[in-house]
């Protein structure tokens, strides 16, 4: 085989073959499965042993590295005959160039991640915005319309938010929202999801609830909560919620989110903590 040591177009099309891969682990087996093509040999990415240190190399082989995010991968070329001074600075050329562009696609990779997660969520509260709650709550309702199960969505709105923040000032207002925030995460499940979706309103997913009596156990759990500020103030008077239920209440995100804050809307007069149940209003209020 006659070896060069510039990359050919083929060569070039192997690589980003590489690089289109899903993920990291697929990139490098394309890699070994093209260098093994390329050098009609097998080469494969030294394994872990249960310590977690590299497997020794096979006898008789040759062993190339690649650093990808920090992590070094050991690529063992096993042929008869070895690889040739100059096929193997050529195989060198390869790996280094798939080595620069797998770290190129996983830092683009971890931009996008990072750019997701800062698209999802709210940056004072760390929960969900209002986007990402409203794409969590369609999700919900596509698989609990499989199943059968309910779900419930929760609107609440915090009553004398407004006024501690205007007496004691945003940095207090913001440090009771954050607190808060905590508090409420507590009080449900990994796979309930809680959304800020107001200067002072949020909204609760819960997932497979059961029965509206397992509702209104989680309900009275926020409202207890919620009676009293991780800041001490006399301004503060708690929560009104309105709730609806999957299917009771609607059939979509839109519907749901509807009645829970006409169920909210319901309680507007009051001053103290108070909550209301979308399908137990009368029918001239919904």
């Amino acid at each position: 085989m006659t070896t060069h040591l510039t990359p050919s177009y083929a060569e070039l099309n192997l690589l980003l073959r590489v690089v289109s891969e899903h993920g990291q682990e697929g990139g490098l087996d394309a890699l070994c499965a093209g260098l093994s093509n390329l050098f009609h040999c097998q080469v494969r990415v030294a394994a872990l042993d249960p310590d977690g240190q590299l497997e020794s190399p096979p006898v008789g082989s040759q062993t190339e590295w690649l650093e990808v995010q920090g992590h070094s991968y050991g690529l063992f070329i096993i042929r008869e005959q070895p690889l040739s001074p100059n096929e193997r600075e050529h195989a060198r050329i390869l790996i280094d160039i798939a080595e620069r562009w797998l770290n190129a696609v996983s830092e683009i990779k971890r931009l996008e991640d990072e750019l997701n997660q800062t698209s999802r969520i709210d940056p004072l509260t760390r929960l969900a915005n209002r986007r990402y709650f409203e794409e969590s709550l369609r999700q919900s309702i596509a698989r609990s319309a499989r199943s059968g199960q309910m779900l419930a969505c929760l609107h609440i709105d915090l009553i004398g938010f407004k006024k501690v923040n205007e007496t004691l000032g945003e940095e207090i207002g913001d440090e009771l929202l954050f607190s808060l925030s905590e508090s409420m995460q507590r009080l449900v499940r990994a796979d309930d999801v809680i959304g800020r979706i107001g200067a002072d309103e949020f909204a609760v997913l819960l997932n497979n609830v059961g029965t509206p009596d397992n509702v209104a156990i989680i309900v009275d759990r926020f409202q207890s909560m919620l009676a009293s500020p991780p800041i001490p103030t006399d301004l503060w008077r708690g929560a009104r919620i309105g709730i609806s239920i999957f299917p009771l209440d609607g059939q979509t995100d839109t519907a749901l989110l509807d009645a829970a804050a006409v169920a909210l809307n319901s309680t507007k007069s009051s001053q103290e903590a108070v909550h209301a149940y979308y399908h137990e209003l009368p029918a001239s209020e919904r």
